[in-house]
Parts: C-alpha cells; structure tokens; sequence
C-alpha cells in the first residue's frame, strides 16, 4: 500500500482488528467482528468482544443497510467539501451505531430513512465507508 492519508493512524498504533478493517475497505468491503460466544457483532471491529470479553472473534461481511439514526451538518470540514453530513446509522445486524459522513445534503435526510453503505476515495488507494440515502 502507498503512504496513508494525513491524520490516519499509523500502522503501528493500530491493532489487528483495525489494520484488518482498513484492508477490507480498500476492497471495498464493509465487514466487522462478531463474537463467537454470545453471537454479537459490534462495530467498530476489535479483538474482543465488548459485551462478554471473549477473544473467540470471526469476521462477517455486514449487508451495509441500515436506517439513520440522527445526522447534523458539519460547516467546516476537514477531508471533505464544506458544509459536510455526519450521522449515526442503525446497520442491519449490528450492535450499536455507525458514526459516518453521509452522501447527501441536510435536506434530504430524515431521522429513520434508509440508507445502504457506499465507499469514498480519501487519498490514493484508500476508501472509507459512507451511507446514503436509498430513495
């Protein structure tokens, strides 16, 4: 892989999980760890579970659906052109939300639409994850 984007950890502050995460995502794959015990998938992925604390983790391949939770607009934005949507995304079979940008100006959104994951270009070779609306 090439250098990665300014402001992205480097590879050794990143665990396994992460480092695997950030791989799927070049493939454009929005996976996460599910725990082999109490069967719940979390995000964001990580080596444990937070729920049981057991290490028995696999991987799964999420659908990308989901429904958004709340969202607010972001004026001033960092990576990507101002004014910018963030929200929180109820992902279809996992525990917890998603904070991610979202595709779409503010006025397009509602609180409960349905969204589906997308992929976003951030630097040469690297993606990351976003949602958009399904309508």
């Amino acid at each position: 892989m090439t250098q990665p984007p300014l402001g992205w950890l480097t590879w050794r502050d990143a665990d396994a999980a992460v480092l695997e995460f950030i791989e799927r995502l070049q493939k454009k794959e929005f996976a996460t760890t599910c725990c082999e015990k109490c069967q719940t998938c979390f995000f964001p992925p990580q080596s444990f579970c937070p729920y049981c604390f057991s290490d028995d983790i696999t991987w799964k391949q999420l659908s990308g659906k989901g429904k958004l939770y709340t969202f607010t607009q972001i004026d001033r934005s960092f990576r990507f052109t101002a004014p910018d949507v963030v929200g929180l995304v109820e992902v279809d079979g996992v525990a917890g939300r998603v904070f991610s940008r979202i595709d779409a100006t503010f006025d397009r959104l509602e609180i409960g639409m349905d969204v589906y994951v997308d992929f976003v270009e951030v630097g040469e070779g690297y993606f990351l994850h976003q949602f958009r609306p399904l309508r």
